[in-house]
């Protein structure tokens, strides 16, 4: 699968874009990386200038300036949640927006366990709650890192994680505006 995606992105960052009945120039090609049937990132061919692209569990974009940011698509599995634990409650529990009401105190723990640790990797975070091509997304914005996670309003059978580093907020809106 990894190769497969290794060689549509050669596809699509060495093919020029063409569309019909519309002259080459007026075209504003774009890349786009799928993660999952459910997320894809839309963005400018400009974006991506003087970036590397590279895949392990998720799939990272690093700058030039060593600012980056990574994508990972996750669900109830790879979370050890119960298979009719609604997720899009996820990002609540996990940023201390809501108490985690679990009846497992496994779960429970486990949501406490997390949200401390992004207290400590974002310092004093700041969550806001936006839509994007029909994706509810959380982002907690620290001072040099930040999270997001992105839920597909119509499949919340996975959510999207998307960690920033270093990323300025032009960039993080963009990236988010992006998602499909």
């Amino acid at each position: 699968m990894k190769k497969l995606f290794f060689c549509f992105l050669l596809f699509a960052i060495s093919s020029t874009s063409y569309a019909e009945n519309k002259p080459v120039d007026s075209i504003n090609p774009n890349i786009e990386l799928v993660f999952s049937p459910n997320f894809r990132l839309d963005l400018p061919v400009e974006f991506f200038n003087f970036t590397k692209i590279a895949s392990a569990d998720d799939i990272l974009i690093k700058f030039q300036n060593g600012s980056y940011l990574s994508f990972k698509a996750i669900d109830r599995v790879d979370e050890g949640l119960d298979p009719l634990f609604d997720l899009r409650l996820y990002p609540e529990f996990i940023l201390g927006l809501r108490k985690p009401d679990s009846s497992s105190n496994e779960t429970n723990s486990q949501f406490i366990k997390s949200l401390n640790a992004y207290k400590h990797r974002l310092g004093n975070f700041q969550v806001t709650i936006d839509e994007f091509n029909n994706k509810v997304v959380y982002l907690a914005k620290g001072d040099q890192e930040s999270v997001a996670f992105a839920i597909n309003k119509h499949n919340v059978e996975q959510i999207l994680v998307i960690n920033f580093t270093n990323i300025d907020d032009k960039k993080i809106y963009t990236t988010l505006k992006g998602l499909r």
